[in-house]
């Protein structure tokens, strides 16, 4: 009996110890899924020290309670199978993906309680996923989750700080980087604090801050502030051998606020040293290919957006980037090619059928022009664009459809009454349809709006407001000499001509207009 019962206990042991295993290696391979989602997100970042071993701690926490008796393996498993699960159709089905992950943190939290390692280990795992799905509120929301479990278990700095900046990238992610700028700034001196404590006396948890804070700055456009914290991780980067691939997002970024900046040469300078340490990275050829458009280099942008699109065939913003390129070089042929794949694999992006529209408009397909701002209006309904209703309304003037192209003008001076160019087009197509009268009272309600008011003497320059004034001036002399009022006229370019000295200015905004 004593033996029969040795014998059985030795098997429940094995039985154990195997599936512990298992799940020890399931939880390996989630971990390994984590690193690889970050590693093909769109920003093309790697996983720094302190958050990779911040991730492998959770991994040892969540292996650990595999030990902890069969109801806590049973709901790591169950966490397990799901997020495996939906890693297969975060693209094709993120609907049944996302109720999989949200599923998967449930079945741990409700196990082990809120704050344990296995539950942060799974919410990570879903901000990086819902990340990449480009369902940026998703993965907002889980790290919400995750900084106020932190704070409601009053969890320790080290928690804090990891929460803070899980919240602060998806906040950037989805757009907000003045609010991730903020949580980043309360995270500072603790991250400080606790890097003197590190037994490594690396400063990890303050880089991978400070990375994020002048990631947060770029995108808020305060370039001289991110170059600044750019280049102190660069540095610290080069001192505590970060790695290539780190090394090369921070140039990425270095270039990033050197292109805003006008300074096309030194950011193509700063990619070039990028590619040189990861020559796979996609984002630095498109980068570049962009400096070299600002500089007027369309064969050398060309190749690098083609070699982009070769680490990416589905990169949709390259191809377009590429096929915007194209047209401006005259290969029509190959725009629509670009132009039409980059529709196709972003069929819900607003700007993929504008610059499509650019196409049908340089081939005076005006009716394929209406049809993807028809596309371009309904996709952005909730933040509505005064500019595809002007240009929706030019092409319909061309098409003879007056009524239809003045309301789609009236549209846009609704949506921002102080922008020059719809009442621009509206007298444009006025006189098309030869109705001068209208179209003087349609600049003269541009000129005595909100937008003119004030005298040029209090404010205006030729860098500011002047050079839109001085160009709706000579537009109405323009209009009054058709009409054979020519001192009227003479009299408005007299004064065009004191607000800006050259005579044929265009307005700043004149890219959206277009002519036969």
């Amino acid at each position: 009996m004593t033996e029969n019962s040795s014998s059985r206990n030795k098997i429940i042991i094995a039985v154990v110890t195997a599936l512990s295993l298992t799940f020890i290696a399931a939880v390996a391979f989630i971990a390994w899924c984590v690193y690889n989602l970050g590693q093909s997100a769109a920003t093309h970042s790697s996983l720094e020290d302190y958050e990779s071993n911040y991730v492998n701690g959770l991994t040892v926490g969540v292996s650990t309670a595999l030990f902890h008796g069969q109801r806590h393996m049973a709901a790591v498993a169950q966490a397990e199978t799901k997020t495996v699960r939906a890693i297969g159709f975060l693209k094709t089905n993120y609907p049944a993906a996302h109720k999989d992950l949200e599923e998967a943190v449930d079945a741990v939290r409700n196990t082990f309680g809120k704050g344990a390692p296995a539950v942060k280990f799974f919410q990570q795992f879903q901000i990086i996923a819902e990340d990449r799905a480009e369902h940026h509120q998703a993965a907002e929301q889980v790290a919400q989750d995750l900084l106020d479990e932190a704070l409601e278990e009053k969890q320790g700095a080290d928690d804090l700080v990891f929460a803070r900046l899980c919240l602060a990238k998806a906040k950037r992610s989805n757009k907000k980087p003045a609010e991730a700028a903020k949580l980043l700034l309360v995270s500072q001196e603790s991250a400080k604090v606790l890097d003197e404590k590190n037994a490594e006396k690396t400063p990890a948890r303050q880089y991978a801050v400070e990375q994020e804070l002048a990631y947060c700055l770029a995108e808020q456009n305060e370039n001289d502030k991110a170059l600044a914290k750019l280049q102190k991780l660069l540095a610290w980067n080069k001192q505590f051998n970060g790695g290539k691939s780190s090394q090369a997002q921070l140039l990425n970024w270095l270039g990033y606020c050197q292109l805003k900046m006008g300074k096309a040469q030194e950011a193509v300078a700063s990619y070039n040293e990028a590619i040189t340490l990861d020559p796979k990275f996609q984002n630095l050829y498109y980068w570049r290919a962009n400096c070299y458009e600002q500089l007027k280099q369309s064969a050398q942008a060309l190749a690098d957006y083609s070699k982009a699109l070769e680490l990416d065939a589905k990169d949709a913003g390259c191809l377009e980037e590429r096929g915007n390129l194209y047209l401006k070089t005259g290969d029509y042929k190959n725009a629509a090619l670009d132009l039409n794949a980059a529709v196709k694999l972003a069929p819900r992006d607003p700007d993929k059928y504008r610059s499509r529209a650019g196409l049908h408009r340089l081939e005076k397909h005006y009716d394929l022009v209406v049809q993807d701002f028809d596309q371009s209006i309904r996709l952005n309904k909730s933040q509505p664009n005064p500019f595809d209703y002007i240009q929706r309304a030019q092409a319909k003037a061309r098409l003879s459809q007056e009524s239809a192209a003045l309301a789609d003008c009236d549209q846009a001076i609704k949506l921002m009454p102080l922008l020059d160019t719809s009442y621009l087009a509206k007298a444009d197509i006025l006189m098309k349809f030869k109705k001068t009268d209208q179209a003087l009272k349609v600049i003269n309600q541009c000129l005595t709006s909100e937008l003119y008011r004030t005298p040029p003497a209090q404010g205006w320059s030729e860098a500011a407001g002047g050079p839109d004034y001085a160009f709706v001036l000579r537009k109405r002399a323009a209009i009054l000499d058709s009409l054979g009022r020519s001192k009227e006229a003479a009299k408005d370019r007299q004064e065009a001509t004191k607000v800006s000295k050259s005579a044929d200015i265009q307005p700043f905004n004149a890219k959206y207009l277009f002519t036969d």
